[in-house]
């Protein structure tokens, strides 16, 4: 019999209090692992009002030690010469290892899973891998999909020369961040193969990783296979408004091809708006104007809604469309899936994973094949009921066949014992350093930047060095003419031409 063990979360998203895909993944995991018989602690932020009792109404039987860090704004700096610079993922994973090494003498953990996305527990890692501290403990990081890959997704059509976001301080800092913790990592899952082979090519590592397929949250998204109802006739779309997640492509296809669609075919956008830099603005402000009068009725987008809401809209769906340009699983779809919905995705992504060799005809190219797409949503529409009953088992099957292997791969990667693999050769730990470096590189130039900018200010308004001090501790009230000065200045910027 496999001895139960004590498994350590560390993720700031914490459900109710933060939605993500990481907080859906370690909250599915997390009641699969007390369902084994296993005990599992959660080392979280502490949100507002936060209440251990209703985190436990979602997780069940957990332990949950929260980090006190000040407000994040006490970490992000608007530079007039810098632009918004942050160091909160640096100081929260500094919080992370000293609440860390405070309690776990009291938590004991056989195992502590992290996610790479944000580096939150890069100082522990540092502290097992190369300090040799926690001996006792497994290390396993989670392939979640981070900073590099997301900026280098939204800026894949940018104009030659441009510059990148990747040169702006604040993700110098998280991308170094983010690497060092692949680096240290005594154990890598990844949800699917795709993920891993994009990370280990950029940063050129072999690794021998675990390949889990996420899970979904069943109190949200899960329902019985003799459930399945008719669909409506509507196109959905579930995601941010975002270049990530590609709803540009399906509107854009839908505003070309509606004519050769079923007349009365809707398309449903469900996700919050977002601000698009090629735009100059939100998407909704974009695209709105550009949609045609008599389609504005058939085309909606109902914003962030409650995910009891996106539930029903998945249960009735003709067909789901999830065009991302890049994702690394996609657990949307997997909760489309659990419904038996007809779901298109975009091919070479995780998405494409997600469906399987079975359903290959369903991932696409949304760049080449908007005619393939038009042939499949006729398709799925035009299916008599009992062809469309017979798809939507096959969808639902294929859901059920990865939510099994995932319940059982993760459960083996936990219950079977590895040895920690530890950086003893010289070319990972350069790497480290190298890593290490640009990140403290990155802080000493935003701090520069700052003092700069601390610098010009005072120079401007002429006040004496012990009066601007006593003006930024709250003891002296500056003089009229010093708020005056402040006050002309900003006019002068405000109303500039």
């Amino acid at each position: 019999m496999t001895p139960k063990q004590h498994i350590v979360f560390i993720t700031r998203e914490i459900i109710p209090y933060y939605y993500g895909g990481i907080g859906t993944l370690f909250k599915a995991q997390a009641k699969l692992l007390l369902q084994a018989g296993h005990s599992v602690s959660f080392i979280t932020r502490s949100f507002d009002g936060l209440d251990v009792k209703e985190i436990k109404r979602n997780y069940g039987d957990v332990g949950v030690y929260t980090v006190d860090v000040p407000e994040p704004s006490s970490y992000v700096d608007y530079s007039p010469s810098g632009g918004v610079i942050s160091t909160y993922n640096l100081a929260y994973a500094i919080a992370v290892a000293k609440k860390y090494q405070a309690i776990e003498h009291e938590l004991q953990p056989d195992i502590v899973i992290s996610a790479e996305f944000g580096a939150e527990a890069l100082f522990v890692l540092l502290q097992s891998s190369l300090m040799g501290s926690y001996s006792g403990t497994r290390f396993v990081l989670h392939i979640s999909g981070g900073t590099y890959d997301a900026i280098s997704t939204y800026e894949s059509n940018k104009p030659d020369g441009q510059l990148s976001e990747l040169n702006e301080l604040q993700n110098q800092l998280n991308v170094a961040m983010e690497d060092c913790c692949i680096f240290l990592a005594g154990e890598i899952v990844a949800p699917t193969e795709i993920a891993w082979k994009e990370t280990s090519s950029r940063l050129q590592i072999i690794r021998n990783i675990e390949v889990v397929p996420n899970l979904l949250d069943k109190d949200l998204f899960c329902q019985n296979k003799e459930q399945l109802v008719e669909d409506e006739n509507y196109i959905l779309f579930v995601g941010r408004l975002d270049r990530h997640k590609g709803a540009d492509l399906l509107l854009q296809f839908f505003l070309e091809w509606q004519s050769k669609l079923d007349p009365d075919m809707k398309l449903i956008l469900v996700g919050r708006d977002c601000f698009w830099k090629e735009y100059d603005m939100t998407f909704l402000e974009f695209w709105q104007e550009k949609i045609p009068v008599d389609l504005k009725n058939k085309i909606v987008f109902t914003g962030q809604i409650e995910h009891t809401q996106v539930k029903e809209y998945l249960v009735r769906a003709s067909l789901c469309v999830f065009p991302s340009r890049w994702e690394v699983f996609g657990i949307v779809c997997l909760e489309a899936m659990s419904y038996g919905a007809p779901t298109v995705v975009s091919k070479d992504t995780g998405l494409a994973e997600v469906l399987g060799d079975g359903l290959r005809d369903f991932a696409l190219d949304f760049h080449t094949d908007q005619e393939k797409l038009c042939a499949i949503i006729r398709s799925v529409v035009d299916r008599a009921g009992s062809r469309r009953t017979e798809l939507r088992k096959t969808i639902r099957q294929r859901y059920e066949h990865i939510v099994d292997r995932s319940e059982r791969d993760f459960v083996a990667v936990i219950e079977s014992p590895k040895k920690i693999e530890h950086v003893d050769d010289e070319i990972p730990k350069l790497r480290i350093f190298n890593r290490l470096f640009k990140a403290v590189s990155a802080v000493s130039d935003i701090s520069h930047i700052l003092s700069n900018d601390v610098l010009k200010m005072r120079n401007y308004l002429g006040v004496s060095d012990s009066d601007y001090c006593g003006i930024i501790r709250g003891e002296f009230v500056a003089s009229k003419g010093v708020w005056s000065s402040i006050c002309s200045w900003m006019k002068k910027k405000m109303y500039a031409k």
